[in-house]
């Protein structure tokens, strides 16, 4: 399997909008959608990328560093 770009805008959209609803209708996906491409991205990844909290959903450590990486490559932040 390989990163597909609209994996990494769900990543990116749940750090902005902090939860993965938020990010569902930015997106204009369902949030079925966005969890799944999480999930997918997870496991390219092989480590955790979301956590979720009682106020909504935030990145790891390992995601953040993964988007910051990501957007240096292609110069944007992929929204």
């Amino acid at each position: 399997m390989h990163v597909e770009m609209r994996m990494l805008r769900a990543l990116v959209m749940v750090e902005a909008q902090g939860s993965i609803g938020g990010a569902a209708q930015a997106l204009a996906f369902s949030p079925a959608a966005v969890s799944a491409h999480l999930h997918a991205l997870e496991k390219v990844c092989g480590t955790r990328l979301v956590e979720r909290t009682g106020s909504g959903t935030r990145l790891t450590s390992a995601a953040v560093s993964y988007t910051h990486l990501r957007a240096h490559e292609t110069d944007s932040y992929l929204v």
